[in-house]
């Protein structure tokens, strides 16, 4: 297994041969339907920069669940993650519903192709897969909040194109993120602004629903499946606000902002469903 530092340098050397197929342009079309993610906005580079740790969480998943022939990575748009896998050596699938692309990202998902990963016009959220394959391993990575209805039927088609000796592995924001949890003191929602849902064009395609830990245990259950496996962690903030407890002092001295990051380090450190990302690692009950 790699080190997340190697695996990171893969990451971004896949990243780097992508990001520039996502013109902002391109990235004003997406906005329509979700207003946040306007250029003006929201910075994709940065922040397919900073998720480098959730691939990797993804990675370490997939080997330490023995690996396998095929992997899948479901919602894949920029292609980050399945490109990097292509790169050490797997055999990589992404899925992407092409219909609610225009004809600009071609060039994009071209580009994926030439990176060794097929791109696979499918919609779990839709139909059942007819695509004739069985993966060994399927990501289901930042999709299934973006969903208004129950997940369920999706789920079902997902296990469905898992091997029987297959697993798969699931990640949503935390709607207990520390920080999240402190802003409802002051009035604030957890969930999108409405400004940004009232901006945005019907199907508004945001964050409709976030997970807390229980929610993506009884999810999992509900669907058949069992955990095998589940990570909580942090990966928007900057490399120096990782949680140091020596910054408790720091925050006698200096109350108001250093005392409202050290506790959060503090919570981040000590309670794992404070955390901003939860995933698990599953199989379906019936193949066992």
């Amino acid at each position: 297994m790699l080190t997340y530092g190697a695996f990171q340098r893969v990451y971004e050397e896949a990243l780097s041969s992508l990001i520039p197929h996502l013109t902002p342009e391109m990235q004003v079309e997406i906005s329509r339907h979700c207003a946040s993610w306007h250029p003006r906005v929201f910075d994709f580079n940065e922040y397919l920069s900073r998720s480098s740790i959730r691939a990797y969480y993804a990675y370490r998943a997939l080997i330490e669940s023995g690996g396998g022939d095929s992997v899948c990575d479901i919602g894949g748009f920029v292609g980050v993650f399945p490109v990097t896998l292509a790169k050490l050596g797997m055999k990589a699938f992404m899925t992407e519903a092409l219909k609610y692309y225009g004809s600009a990202f071609a060039p994009l998902f071209e580009e994926i192709g030439k990176g060794g990963v097929e791109v696979i016009d499918y919609d779990p959220f839709e139909a059942p897969f007819d695509g004739g394959k069985k993966f060994d391993f399927i990501t289901c990575m930042a999709v299934l909040e973006h969903y208004p209805h129950s997940p369920l039927p999706a789920l079902r088609r997902l296990t469905d194109m898992v091997s029987e000796s297959g697993r798969l592995y699931f990640e949503v924001p935390n709607i207990c993120y520390w920080p999240k949890r402190v802003d409802m003191l002051f009035g604030k929602s957890p969930l999108p602004g409405i400004n940004e849902v009232i901006s945005s064009e019907v199907p508004f395609v945001g964050h409709h629903r976030e997970y807390s830990q229980a929610d993506l245990c009884a999810l999992m259950g509900a669907a058949d499946l069992e955990i095998i496996s589940e990570r909580a962690y942090n990966y928007s903030q900057p490399p120096d606000s990782r949680p140091r407890w020596r910054k408790l002092a720091g925050a006698v001295r200096y109350p108001g902002r250093t005392l409202s990051s050290t506790l959060q380090n503090v919570m981040s450190r000590t309670v794992p469903g404070s955390r901003e990302a939860i995933s698990c690692v599953v199989r379906p009950i019936t193949t066992h």
